[in-house]
């Protein structure tokens, strides 16, 4: 509508019907109102710019969750290869439920070869358990005896 206006007054200005002074005032009038239709075009050109730089950064943020989850899930497997690893090499775990009955002393940090067996797991059927300590000398008292 404004441009028809100025195309109008334009023409008049032409005929010689209006002064350059009237035309003048005219175009400014047309230029002072497509003035904020060119600035809400720019604004949304700006908009959509940013608005795509945004998506873009969610887009790496997510790739970024993405790669940190999967490298999480990755530390807790290898964590539990290593606890699993750790059990296979420093517990003792019996196959079934009940008592420990050592077959021999053991010491802390003391090492014990592979298929050795250390202890007997069992229900008790008595209500005590007793153990006999020998030494080397009376076994040897005993040996001397033997020779008489």
């Amino acid at each position: 509508m404004a441009e028809k206006e100025y195309q109008i007054n334009k023409k008049l200005f032409g005929e010689k019907v209006i002064s350059f002074l009237d035309l003048d005032r005219e175009e400014s009038k047309d230029l002072a109102k497509k003035l904020p239709i060119k600035t809400t075009e720019t604004a949304t050109v700006n908009n959509n710019t940013q608005l795509q730089a945004k998506e873009k950064e969610i887009l790496e943020l997510d790739r970024s969750v993405y790669e940190q989850t999967e490298n999480f899930y990755q530390a807790i497997n290898s964590l539990r290869s290593s606890i699993a690893s750790w059990k296979n090499r420093y517990l003792l775990i019996a196959p079934i439920f009940g008592e420990v009955y050592f077959s021999k002393v053991l010491q802390e940090k003391q090492h014990i070869k592979v298929n050795e067996e250390l202890m007997l797991v069992g229900k008790s059927s008595l209500d005590y358990v007793g153990e006999i300590k020998y030494h080397n000398q009376i076994l040897e008292k005993s040996k001397q005896v033997k020779k008489y």
